[in-house]
């Protein structure tokens, strides 16, 4: 199974119910449709549909007794470092809706509304004060991208929390909903199309001058070389934009003496090989 994990991906909304001193029931907001990265920095789209099939797969998946818990840190041990790790479990099926006005619990998120969201409600058995009080707030989904459904859900610090220790055999992901942070990402992710785009405007904008120049500018000009160079320039234009070092001379060498996919044919193919290449001949 491989988890990934989504930053801030939700919260705990304003309403809540007690059952009794040892239990609060809290809905939650537990993902938002839109583009989402990781923190591996990979970028994920959730459209409408994916996230109404993570809901029925996951709703299937509780129909089974499967138990999705709620975690702190996305942590895979019940106890750590004296501390229960274990905060409650989802105590309903997740619900597919628009988000309304009244689903959030701050101005600065409103957003959100008209946009489709995951909702469920959690038994919080642990930290009950903490939840209440607002100190636990940012809700972090992790997602089976085998199955599409959601597996675990933690509650989050802060909006950027990187946990690869605690995965090692798993790829997992964290998510951001914080429409400055997603504005910030989608700025600079533009920002780099257009310069790479711009690169890419210019080379060919050099090609076609090359092929244009008339033929009494080309005696004694390799134009083939003049390509070469306008393609040389450009790829260390796009390091520079993507911020990528070019190899070292070492590190070239390397990879060109590497051995090649293919073992040699055996040595009685030799005499087969020769026979074909002499009916070749003939046929030709």
């Amino acid at each position: 199974m491989t988890n990934v994990y989504f930053d801030s991906g939700g919260y705990f909304a304003t309403s809540s119910f007690s059952t009794g001193d040892s239990t609060l029931i809290k809905n939650a907001l537990v993902l938002v449709e839109g583009i989402h990265k990781d923190n591996k920095g990979r970028t994920h789209e959730f459209p409408a549909s994916r996230i109404q099939k993570l809901v029925d797969n996951t709703n299937a998946s509780l129909s089974t007794g499967t138990e999705i818990p709620l975690m702190i840190d996305h942590s895979k041990e019940l106890l750590s470092g004296g501390e229960l790790k274990k905060l409650g479990e989802l105590d309903s099926t997740l619900e597919c809706r628009i988000i309304q006005r009244d689903d959030l619990p701050n101005s600065k998120m409103h957003h959100l509304i008209g946009k489709l969201g995951a909702f469920g409600k959690f038994a919080v058995r642990s930290r009950i004060e903490d939840v209440k009080s607002g100190l636990i707030k940012l809700l972090s989904p992790g997602i089976d991208l085998e199955n599409e459904r959601v597996a675990e859900v933690s509650a989050v610090a802060f909006p950027a929390i990187h946990g690869p220790a605690l995965f090692k055999k798993e790829s997992t992901a964290f998510f951001s909903v914080s429409y400055d942070e997603v504005k910030e990402q989608y700025g600079t992710q533009q920002k780099l199309r257009k310069q790479a785009a711009e690169c890419l405007d210019i080379l060919f904008k050099v090609m076609s001058d090359i092929e244009s120049l008339p033929e009494q500018e080309t005696v004694g000009i390799n134009l083939n070389s003049l390509k070469n160079k306008a393609i040389e320039d450009f790829l260390s234009d796009l390091r520079n934009v993507l911020d990528v070092k070019p190899m070292l001379e070492s590190q070239i060498k390397e990879t060109t003496e590497k051995p090649a996919p293919y073992e040699d044919m055996p040595a009685g193919f030799s005499k087969f090989d020769s026979k074909l290449k002499a009916r070749r001949k003939r046929r030709a």
